[in-house]
């Protein structure tokens, strides 16, 4: 999967502008501010199959080592034949730039906790809850030029289960799991 992000992010460079890197006197192209679309695809560690969804990313870059990251995606899920969740994540994190960087790629850790707005859609009723979960993980960020980068990043959340009273599930779904994303940022 990263192979094929970075593949993208070669073919985008071009239409993006060109890099330069060997006239630009400063490695890291440091912005204070980076925003863009985001794809993720999710697996609970109850087993089913890869989710995907769509949403936006936001960094706000305090220092060339240290961001704030904030997100918002949307996430559907079926259970049974008769139940469906679909769920809001609105997660944050703090990352930590490894290597910020001389080779324009700077492999990242994050760390972060964010609220599930979470809605039950059963054939005995609807229920709408928030959860909260941290989570954890790494990526890897790949400057196209200095405005354009693409990041690739593994997480694992820890989410409060899914309580399903009533419904024909009858009992309350895990909602832990793996997350494999990707993002195009715009760095202002």
């Amino acid at each position: 999967m990263c192979l094929k992000i970075f593949a993208m992010a070669a073919l985008l460079a071009p239409v993006c502008g060109s890099p330069g890197w060997a006239d630009e006197p400063d490695v890291y192209p440091f912005r204070r501010v980076s925003i863009g679309p985001k794809f993720n695809l999710f697996r609970p560690d109850s087993g089913g199959d890869w989710t995907g969804s769509a949403g936006a990313q936001i960094r706000i870059h305090m220092t060339p080592t240290w961001a704030l990251e904030g997100a918002a995606t949307y996430r559907r899920r079926r259970f049974a034949p008769s139940t469906r969740v679909d769920t809001y994540p609105g997660p944050a994190a703090g990352i930590a730039y490894l290597f910020p960087n001389p080779l324009h790629i700077s492999p990242y850790i994050l760390a972060g906790a964010g609220w599930y707005f979470t809605h039950v859609d059963a054939a005995t009723g609807d229920s709408t809850t928030n959860r909260f979960g941290p989570h954890l993980g790494g990526g890897l960020q790949l400057f196209l030029n200095r405005k354009w980068s693409v990041d690739a990043d593994y997480r694992h959340f820890w989410i409060e289960d899914i309580h399903t009273p009533g419904s024909v599930l009858n009992q309350d779904l895990h909602d832990d799991g793996h997350q494999v994303s990707a993002a195009l940022n715009y760095h202002f």
